[in-house]
């Protein structure tokens, strides 16, 4: 079982970075609505979801099967998340396309519904994770760090499209999202950590004597401290020290790609962790 999940546990970390990328760039280009340089972001919504949902169906062992998944919304978590999912993502196709089209008017209500889809659709995908069946899972961490990395991934790359004189009380809004992301983001590694060592504690006398419990946290360990240094402590750093009093982030960061480049990773880092901590459960 192990050996499964690591290799199909990819496709499951692009939909959920994925669609809560596209969720918080939704977000994010709502704040900022009437500035211009916020089209590629915006555009990029749809984009997003579509990604994430094509590379979800590489997990399925039968892909095209996946439009079975809608046939229990009453009772099947997986159902209702496919169903907000697909909600989110017909409404970020309308979204980007009003971007593209300089289609100003609605914008900002499209943005708005848009970004609530796509909250509704990134809890529906933590709730499939909280179940009793995944205890190192079923915690607030999960749905902690769903909505950290949302925030996160959205308004970092709008800080650095740049919005001018004229965009000061956005610049506050985004960089309120950005240390609200990235504090969750930490806390929710933190205490995936203690929860994590915990179990291992609680069950360190009942594994076979190929595992270490203790070896496996330590090894988690360090891929959650470099997320947490990457995706937490760089974002309040760089992002905020160099956007706070600057007219635009973007002029005084020559950077900038190799920075959004640096927080993905970490971003990243914190979700296979999440899927790693899973692939150790089954040996506790």
């Amino acid at each position: 079982m192990p050996d499964q999940i690591k290799t199909r546990e990819w496709p499951l970390a692009i939909f959920t970075l994925a669609v809560q990328f596209a969720c918080g760039a939704a977000l994010a280009t709502t704040v900022c609505s009437t500035v211009a340089t916020m089209r590629p972001l915006g555009i990029a919504v749809f984009p997003a979801v579509a990604v994430g949902m094509l590379a979800s169906l590489l997990h399925l062992g039968r892909p095209l099967s996946a439009g079975r998944s809608l046939s229990n919304l009453r009772h099947s978590r997986l159902s209702r998340e496919v169903f907000v999912t697909s909600l989110f993502a017909a409404s970020a196709l309308v979204y980007s396309a009003a971007w593209f089209g300089g289609w100003v008017e609605w914008r900002f209500a499209l943005g708005i519904t848009t970004s609530a889809l796509g909250f509704a659709a990134v809890i529906a995908s933590a709730m499939i994770y909280t179940v009793r069946s995944q205890p190192v899972w079923n915690s607030g961490w999960v749905p902690g760090s769903f909505l950290g990395a949302t925030l996160l991934l959205g308004a970092s790359p709008a800080l650095f499209m740049g919005l001018g004189t004229q965009g000061l009380t956005q610049r506050r809004e985004l960089l309120g999202m950005v240390v609200t992301g990235s504090l969750l983001l930490s806390v929710s590694i933190v205490w995936m950590l203690i929860h994590v060592s915990r179990t291992c504690a609680e069950r360190a006398d009942s594994v076979t004597s190929e595992f270490s419990p203790y070896q496996f946290t330590a090894r988690l360990g360090i891929t959650a401290v470099s997320s947490i240094l990457l995706a937490g402590i760089l974002p309040i750093v760089f992002i905020c020290g160099n956007s706070l009093g600057a007219a635009s982030l973007s002029g005084t960061t020559p950077y900038s790609a190799v920075i959004l480049a640096v927080i993905v990773l970490g971003t990243a880092l914190g979700r296979m962790a999440m899927y790693e901590v899973q692939a150790g459960q089954q040996k506790f």
